[in-house]
């Protein structure tokens, strides 16, 4: 979901997790090799400042047949280390220009759903 969608929030202060539902269908759902979910972190529009899209990736052996209820706290997309470089990008939570995404990566057969994708508060 990019910055420019007409119901984004950019103040993500309040949320700490993203949650949400996938479905795999049983015949199909070896075709499934992993979802990751994750931000582009894109830094203030004026410093020109791009972090490195983080994720974490749920692989098919830890989903289920049927509904999986997926959680990623935000602390660690936000907080990492990649080539050296640490990244923290917690202060920008106020005002936070990134992007989120859900990428299932499959077979061109695998049935999948994902539903009640959201932002909460669980700490």
């Amino acid at each position: 979901m990019p910055p420019q969608h007409p119901d984004w929030v950019s103040d993500w202060t309040e949320f700490d997790t993203i949650s949400a539902w996938i479905y795999l269908e049983g015949e199909t759902a070896d075709g499934i090799s992993h979802v990751r979910i994750g931000i582009v972190s894109r830094g203030s529009q004026d410093d020109g400042d791009f972090a490195p899209p983080t994720s974490v990736t749920f692989l098919r052996r830890e989903l289920a047949v049927g509904w999986n209820h997926l959680e990623v706290d935000l602390e660690r997309l936000l907080v990492f280390e990649m080539e050296d470089q640490q990244y923290d990008r917690r202060g920008e939570l106020s005002d936070l220009k990134s992007a989120m995404f859900i990428d299932v990566t499959s077979s061109d057969d695998a049935v999948y759903f994902m539903d009640e994708i959201q932002f909460i508060r669980k700490h």
